[in-house]
């Protein structure tokens, strides 16, 4: 974190080209709406334009096609650079002291460069690598597996034979291994059944607060390298999702479904189970999905169908109370004529 830096510097670290005064201060960064007289903002897009004139940020970071009128950091990609621009500024995170805390219990030897926080349970026969840290009131079962560089915010549950590999950011309160939905109905009684298996986090997964990984039944629950998860996710028994996939908040994912690598799911979409969302494919925010998606395509609605053809419908859908008006005078027309047309032959009929 630094407190404050010159334009100039701040150009450099961007690698932009600086069209201002070299010793301007820069104080902070924040988006247009907020920023204050020493701080520095963004523009990605000409429609902001109107904002801008409103900001008060002493200096903007913009593409080379917007004209600004203020000290700026020309830059091929302004929300790229409004994005290093947070890790210049951003405060330090909440410290957890290298070493175990007192009040913590650890039942597994430990590498010397791990910190664990006050209130952290960790179980018998855990392995958890290097410069890892803990924080307070985590729990972490027996037989677990976690790898080098991960961080593990409070209230997070890791329940016994989870597998985690290097670099994960687990977020407050997700609860990663607890048993999957199973229940075999008989006699009239739904009957637990029990879940042997695991779950394996693979590298640089990120999992937001509150989200459930269910352990497989037998075998693994699998979240791909790379994949990144919002808050209030689900993940069901046996899923298994590709490397570098999406998943935005209150994503639903039942069991023994597999989501291929660089998929994306908007928030609230959902996915039946023992389905395949192929690689790449997409699953637009809302839409719940009762058939597989082939790679690359996109899918929305519910249930959802190919975008395209989605977007027609919903089209024809705002044209229903026109089309049922219309439909309405011509029943009504059609009425009259089928009475005018009766008159006319019993007229005919008294000749």
């Amino acid at each position: 974190m630094v407190n404050a830096i010159t334009l100039k510097e701040l150009s450099h670290r961007l690698q932009g080209r600086l069209a201002g005064p070299e010793d301007l201060i820069i104080c902070g960064v924040n988006d247009l709406t907020q920023a204050t007289q020493d701080q520095i903002s963004f523009i990605g897009n000409k429609k902001y334009l109107p904002m801008l004139a409103e900001s008060k940020a002493c200096a903007i970071v913009a593409s080379p096609d917007i004209q600004i009128d203020r000290p700026a950091i020309i830059v091929d990609n302004p929300i790229l650079a409004f994005a290093k621009m947070l890790d210049i500024f951003a405060p330090p995170l909440p410290k957890v002291d290298v070493g175990v805390h007192p009040a913590a219990v650890v039942n597994s030897p430990l590498d010397k460069s791990i910190a664990v926080g006050a209130g952290a349970y960790i179980g018998e026969n855990v392995i958890i690598g290097a410069n890892t840290i803990i924080h307070p009131n985590v729990y972490i079962g027996s037989e677990v597996r976690i790898g080098q560089d991960c961080l593990i915010w409070p209230g997070v549950v890791i329940r016994e034979r989870v597998i985690i590999g290097d670099r994960v950011i687990i977020h407050p309160n997700a609860v990663i291994g607890a048993d999957g939905f199973g229940f075999n109905l008989i006699n009239g009684k739904h009957c637990k059944v029990t879940h042997t298996g695991t779950v394996v986090i693979e590298d640089d997964v990120e999992i937001g607060a509150c989200t459930c990984i269910d352990r497989a039944k037998a075998g693994a629950t699998r979240v791909g390298a790379g994949t990144k998860i919002d808050n209030l996710v689900q993940l069901g028994h046996n899923v298994k999702i590709g490397e570098h996939a999406l998943l935005a908040g209150q994503v639903g994912i039942a069991g023994s479904t597999n989501i291929g690598r660089y998929a994306m799911l908007g928030g609230q979409s959902g996915v039946i189970d023992n389905l395949t969302v192929g690689d790449g494919a997409q699953l637009t925010a809302g839409s719940v999905t009762y058939r597989s998606i082939p790679d690359g395509k996109m899918y929305s609605g519910w249930p959802a169908q190919d975008n395209i053809a989605s977007l027609r419908q919903q089209a024809m859908l705002r044209k229903l109370p026109e089309l049922q008006k219309t439909i309405m005078d011509l029943t009504k027309r059609i009425h009259e004529l089928e009475q005018t047309i009766h008159n006319s032959e019993r007229n005919d009929d008294r000749r």
